[in-house]
């Protein structure tokens, strides 16, 4: 093996670590579009406004306030489950069972609205969160890794094996599953759909708080509006993944996020500068082709 061939090799394995990284940031956000979707049929648009609200109340807290920054981020990740929540319960919830395409534009609106008021506060210009890697590596095996991104793969980890253990083994996760298996059903069991309904938005408005703030990192960019952006691009990977499946959006995630690293670093010129930014999409279609529901989404069966 040839020194050029070791060196290309370290730098795959890079590009791959920082596409498991990004790829488990998707996860998380694509996570919390299946919750609030299995609890309550909606597809939650708003998501990346909560994203995007988590990234600048920590830069709030910290740099403005002088809090500690993972103290800032906490309190960030709970105003965002009690903002999606609120959000949930007023808006969203007197619309459930009328026509699927009025909650569709209600969550658009709150995104909207979110993103205004976001550059209203905090205005549009890029800000730095001050957070406490920055552009820290570590030497590890011959593989120069950023900090942040071993940070992201180890919250990330710690996060969706806490949701699935409470998922599985918990009584108000076993609640939820049951909800979402048959919401009549549970019904009559005396599980109450809308503190289900409440409950799946804060979750997932503490998974989307959590990803903005990672996200919103000196390498993930930095603090700007495009935040909210990026975590829709977490649509595809839920619908990569299957929309009804928690394990898929994870799996889903993945795949979206070491597939745009790759194109990122190694897409020919003449593919163009933005094909990162469109092979989500790409990947999305292809999967849509080969099995519509998803590569783990449950198939819709009509009596007829």
């Amino acid at each position: 093996m040839t020194p050029e061939t070791l060196a290309t090799g370290t730098q795959l394995t890079q590009v791959g670590i920082s596409g498991l990284a990004l790829g488990a940031l998707y996860g998380v956000i694509a996570l919390g579009f299946v919750i609030v979707y299995k609890a309550t049929r909606v597809i939650n648009l708003a998501h990346g406004g909560i994203a995007l609200l988590g990234a600048y109340l920590t830069y709030n807290a910290h740099v403005t306030w002088g809090l500690p920054f993972w103290l800032s981020a906490v309190l960030a990740v709970l105003l965002c489950a009690v903002v999606s929540a609120l959000a949930g319960r007023v808006l969203v919830n007197p619309l459930l069972g009328r026509d699927v395409h009025s909650t569709l534009m209600v969550t658009l609106g709150i995104l909207i609205a979110l993103e205004a008021v976001s550059a209203s506060i905090w205005g549009t210009d890029q800000l730095n969160a001050d957070d406490p890697w920055k552009l820290s590596t570590l030497r590890l095996a011959g593989l120069s890794l950023t900090v942040r991104d071993l940070w992201v793969l180890g919250l990330a980890a710690a996060v969706l094996l806490l949701f699935f253990l409470f998922f599985r083994y918990s009584l108000l996760g076993t609640a939820m599953r049951a909800t979402a298996f048959h919401r009549e059903a549970a019904l009559a069991q005396g599980i109450a759909p809308s503190r289900i309904g409440a409950v799946a938005w804060a979750i997932a408005g503490a998974l989307g708080g959590l990803a903005g703030i990672m996200l919103g990192t000196t390498v993930g960019g930095g603090l700007q509006p495009g935040i909210a952006s990026s975590a829709l691009v977490a649509l595809s990977a839920i619908i990569v993944g299957g929309i009804d499946s928690a394990g898929g959006a994870v799996v889903g995630g993945i795949v979206i996020g070491v597939c745009q690293q790759y194109a990122a670093a190694y897409a020919p010129a003449w593919a163009g500068q933005d094909v990162a930014s469109v092979l989500p999409y790409l990947v999305m279609l292809i999967i849509l082709m080969v099995r519509p529901t998803g590569l783990f989404g449950t198939a819709e069966v009509r009596r007829i």
